[in-house]
């Protein structure tokens, strides 16, 4: 009984303590995960517009690569896709509206032989399957959901596709959804315009000057579509224009190109640097929480020597105050542990990042776990080693 009420008296006195670690604890976890998912999102969407260093389209790829055979770049990867531009109907679930639109197709066995990175963040497909590439609304958003019947210009109705979000070539090359078909399809179908999309990797970027760049500037619109939209689908018409007409709706512009090396290294710089200074501080905060909780300990038994002694004439043995040591001391950091991680569990539950946890965020958390019970085990040694020298005087 005596043992009992020296537990409880020693964890009531830290309930102020332990509320106060337990909240920080809580705040550095969810800076951390929402630093990640932040930083992950918007890298994730940067890489799905830009996923080359330098595209372009076949109207440009010409001049492109005379320019780089001047500037010496050191191509690491050259990548062509052959293309067609068709017209689309279908209902777009997210604006509850029916769209007609131009849409770039491009057959699945081109898709699979562009690097892995342009699959990344897209539902998986055999080559029997459609897959619709889509511009995703939210930077937290990764869900992979089924569309129905998608109408094509003078082609079979497309009964399901599966969706994503990262464009092959980047989604500036595009005006709207493109679509990844079966060969067979592919081949069948007719195209209102066709054309060839080009990517390059470099070692160390594309080293085009200035003077190059205000060359290439006059190629950044590689041409325009006028669609001309009538009852049905199949009696609509594309009509391409080399100038911007001066007037009129439903005109869509092809981009020429598109270069982000520099900008794409910048981000990842800033990006980095300032993921590296929210973590620092988080960890930081963590340790010096845990520290707080041990240094607290410390203190409390100088304070209770004399409730050690009382112990020590009513009988109560050296083996049972260890036990009373261990408990405390294991109750005083499981509880911020717990209550931290499950307020922690709760913002992201609310959050659409709840709906995909991502090995990186079980490691920050198991990580969390770990350090506080490196402190806990930390903690019992020292603290029992000075409790055991006042019980033996």
């Amino acid at each position: 009984m005596f043992s009992f009420k020296y537990l409880k008296e020693r964890l009531f006195q830290n309930i102020s303590i332990l509320w106060f670690v337990t909240e920080l604890s809580a705040l550095a976890l969810m800076l951390l995960t929402f630093c990640y998912f932040g930083y992950q999102a918007v890298h994730r969407n940067y890489n799905s517009a830009y996923p080359f260093e330098l595209a372009a389209d076949k109207n440009t790829a010409g001049v492109i690569k005379q320019e780089l055979k001047k500037s010496k770049a050191h191509i690491k990867g050259e990548y062509q896709t052959a293309v067609k531009i068709n017209l689309v109907s279908y209902y777009k679930k997210d604006d509850q509206d029916y769209i007609r639109q131009p849409m770039t197709f491009m057959s699945y066995s081109d898709y699979m032989s562009l690097p892995k990175r342009m699959r990344k963040w897209n539902g998986k497909i055999n080559s029997r399957e459609f897959l619709k590439i889509d511009y995703n609304g939210s930077i937290f958003e990764n869900r992979h959901f089924k569309e129905h019947d998608i109408r094509v210009k003078d082609s079979p109705v497309i009964a399901t596709v599966k969706t994503g979000s990262s464009f092959p070539y980047g989604s500036s090359m595009h005006f709207g959804p493109m679509m990844v078909v079966p060969d067979k399809y592919y081949q069948k179908m007719p195209a209102e315009v066709e054309d060839v999309f080009y990517g390059w990797d470099f070692k160390k970027g594309d080293r085009l000057s200035t003077k190059q760049l205000e060359k290439l500037d006059n190629f950044r619109d590689a041409y325009y579509m006028k669609v001309n939209f009538k009852k049905t689908l199949n009696q609509s018409t594309i009509e391409v224009l080399k100038k911007a007409p001066n007037n009129g709706s439903s005109i869509y512009t092809q981009a020429g190109f598109l270069r982000q090396g520099s900008i794409k290294k910048n981000f990842a710089q800033g990006g980095g640097f300032y993921l590296f200074i929210v973590s620092l501080f988080s960890i930081a905060l963590l340790i010096a929480l845990g520290s707080v909780l041990t240094l607290r300990i410390l203190l409390r038994d100088d304070y209770q020597s004399r409730q050690l002694r009382t112990l020590q004439k009513i009988g109560v043995e050296e083996s049972e105050v260890k036990r009373i040591v261990r408990r405390e001391n294991t109750l005083t950091f499981l509880i911020p542990l717990i209550f931290a991680l499950a307020q922690s569990i709760v913002a992201i539950a609310m959050s659409n990042t709840g709906r995909h946890i991502s090995k990186n965020i079980i490691l920050i958390y198991a990580g969390y776990v770990v350090l506080y019970g490196l402190f806990g085990l930390v903690s019992f040694k020292v603290s029992w080693h000075g409790i055991k020298h006042k019980f033996s005087l």
